[in-house]
């Protein structure tokens, strides 16, 4: 059970998900002053996947949290992004001072993750529970731990235990597409450094992008409705 230290006045949060989401809250919370917990199901913090496309205003976000440094480093700035028709037919190029980076999804949590104690941060505890009371909230775990805090940040995904508590749960629409990601060498490919390439046509997209920390890859990602 989570109480207050003897004397401290510090609001106490609890967020359930140790994903992207959910980490990037804790490090929000943390520069605050709030005493933050994580409790994330999995017995360890991995993000699958490939890679993901941060848009201005997701990386205002992370500046304002102290990440500038980290995007340049883990991230790789699209210098020359262009749309094309399916057949190659030219669309238009994205203007160079609108910033785009791609990264990949791994090393964009291990990015939020550096800066945080690592005792804030409790693995392997899956919410099967959720209650409150005028004072607190209380959250249950499948390994029979019992949290409490003042507030309770719900970040565990698609699936989401604490979901039906805020919202009437309704299942997940099927909406006919399939993702297919995944990291090529950027020498099978004969684009320039920073390029991002996307082809739009009928119900497919096929979509490359470059991402950081070895030059040599490539992220590309097809979709396809069924």
């Amino acid at each position: 059970m989570m109480r207050r230290a003897m004397g401290s006045t510090a609001m106490r949060v609890v967020v359930v998900g140790g994903g992207i989401g959910g980490i990037a809250a804790a490090n929000a919370l943390l520069q605050r002053g709030l005493d933050v917990r994580v409790y994330e199901q999995a017995w360890a913090l991995t993000e699958v996947g490939a890679g993901v496309a941060l848009q201005p205003n997701g990386l205002h976000a992370l500046r304002r949290l102290g990440f500038d440094e980290e995007i340049t480093r883990c991230g790789a700035r699209w210098t020359d992004a262009q749309f094309r028709r399916a057949d190659g037919t030219f669309i238009f190029r994205q203007a160079r001072e609108v910033e785009f980076y791609g990264m990949h999804r791994a090393d964009l949590l291990g990015m939020l993750v550096d800066p945080l104690p690592a005792e804030i941060i409790q693995t392997g505890h899956r919410c099967v529970g959720f209650a409150q009371d005028d004072e607190q909230a209380t959250v249950t775990f499948a390994n029979g731990a019992r949290v409490t805090a003042d507030v309770v940040v719900g970040a565990d995904g698609i699936h989401s235990a604490l979901q039906p508590y805020v919202v009437e749960p309704s299942a997940p629409i099927l909406s006919g597409a399939m993702a297919y990601r995944g990291v090529i060498p950027a020498a099978s490919v004969d684009w320039p450094a920073g390029a991002m390439r996307n082809w739009l046509g009928g119900s497919k997209r096929f979509n490359g992008l470059p991402r950081a920390g070895q030059s040599a890859d490539q992220l590309r990602r097809l979709r396809a409705d069924r």
